[in-house]
């Protein structure tokens, strides 16, 4: 019986929290300083990268720089590998911004991608080619640390 009680004893020692000494040592909520960024990987049908860059180029990096919405993209062309690009795009309210349908930020773009592309209906044609010219996309979630 001996046994069994200080084995529980211990049990209930293990299990406890860990009461600190003073009101100093309590825990205090903290956020981590983090950039977090929504990272594409991007690979193209065979022939369409040189489109692909010429709509990046024409539209979606003048539609970025009207709507503000694109600073701290990353663009990175791949020259090894399976994938032909990949891109960072930032999360400004981190990883609640994929709680969202349709952002704020999606909504200002779209608006100045319509400018850019004449109206609403070729803005959709040259997102719908776009589509047409990935072959595949692989979309990851990450951060770097601001310290």
């Amino acid at each position: 019986m001996k046994a069994f009680l200080g084995a529980a004893a211990l049990a209930v020692l293990c299990v406890s929290p860990v009461v600190p000494a003073s009101a100093q040592e309590m825990p205090t909520a903290e956020r981590n300083d983090l950039n977090w960024y929504s990272i594409h990987f991007i690979k193209f049908k065979p022939g369409m990268r040189a489109r692909a860059h010429e709509i990046i180029d024409d539209y979606y990096i003048p539609a970025d720089k009207a709507a503000g919405t694109g600073a701290g993209v990353i663009d990175l062309h791949l020259n090894t590998g399976e994938w032909d690009g990949v891109v960072a795009f930032p999360m400004a309210g981190g990883p609640a911004d994929m709680t969202w349908d349709t952002s704020p930020n999606d909504v200002k773009w779209m608006a100045a991608m319509s400018e850019i592309a004449g109206g609403d209906d070729k803005a959709m044609a040259i997102l719908k080619e776009w589509d047409a010219l990935v072959d595949r996309e692989e979309i990851h979630i990450g951060h770097i640390d601001k310290d």
